[in-house]
Parts: C-alpha cells; structure tokens; sequence
C-alpha cells in the first residue's frame, strides 16, 4: 500500500493505478487489517489521492464505500494523526466538488473535523486538513442546508473557527 499510496499522489499515475484497481485492494487491505493503523492511513492516502483526481476516479472511490470507510477508520484511530489527516483529505477531496457534499456532511465530517479542531494533540497537519474539510463544507459557493451543523462549525466553544479566508 506504501508504494500504491505514492504513486497515487501523482495524477499521471492515477489512471493507471485505477485500471489495475488500486482503490479496491486499499479497500481490501484495509477491510482484512482493521487493526493495523499503518495500513488504514495508507489506504485512505491512496484513496483521498484517487478522489481528487477527477470526478471519474471520485465516482469509483464513493462506489467502493471509501467515505464509510473513512469514518470508521478515523472513529477507530482517533488519536492517530496519519489516520486523522489521511481519513480528512480524503473527505475534503470527496465534498470538493461538491457532488458528494451532502454525502461528506451526513456521514459525520462536520463531527470528526471539530473534534481533530479540539483534539488534545496539536498536529499541524491534522488541524489543516480539518479546516480544509469545513472550507468545502461551508464554502460560499455550496448551498447545503445545515442549519444547527453550520452553526456549530461557524462557532466552536463560542470561538469562530478561521474558515472565513475559503469564501
């Protein structure tokens, strides 16, 4: 998965790596090694990779379950910064275009971002991918009705979270 992970986060690479069905093996070493935290950060790498590619490669990462997926691995690592900003980057680029972004919101993005916002830790990486992942959420140009969720993203513990500079 490693190397997949790599060559994934090149978009030459990535319509090949899709002919020889790189996201369904991440999805099938992830499945057959829930508790390995390694393997569950590369496949989200590689999948998070393959989802921003195109909307194409999206299409396929949403039919193999890779949201699902994400929010399972991120529930079951929670204090693993990999698997926290692998499982964000790939639901920032899974509501990027927008397509999804319904989806993103409804499988708990808006919960698992404010929660790697108030984690313990202080990861820069984490923290970035969490607000990348609330940018596309509560971007200008989305018109997703979220009401007491876009509230409590606009204002965490009576703070505004500084999302103000993706519109």
């Amino acid at each position: 998965l490693s190397l997949l992970a790599s060559l994934s986060s090149c978009e030459a690479n990535v319509d090949a790596l899709v002919e020889v069905v790189a996201p369904q093996l991440a999805v099938t070493a992830m499945k057959n090694h829930p508790q390995c935290e390694k393997i569950q950060e590369l496949g989200l790498a590689l999948l998070g990779n393959v989802a921003e590619s195109d909307d194409k490669h999206l299409d396929i990462v949403m039919g193999l379950g890779a949201l699902e997926l994400a929010v399972s691995v991120m529930k079951k690592f929670p204090k693993s910064a990999g698997v926290q900003e692998r499982g964000l980057d790939a639901m920032w680029f899974m509501a990027e275009s927008g397509r999804y972004a319904d989806a993103v919101v409804a499988a708990g993005a808006v919960d698992l971002a404010t929660s790697a916002l108030e984690a313990e830790y202080t990861h820069p990486g984490v923290q970035e991918s969490a607000l990348n992942v609330l940018c596309n959420i509560v971007s200008c140009d989305r018109q997703l009705d979220m009401g007491a969720e876009a509230a409590r993203v606009v204002m965490r513990k009576g703070q505004p979270v500084a999302i103000s500079t993706c519109c």
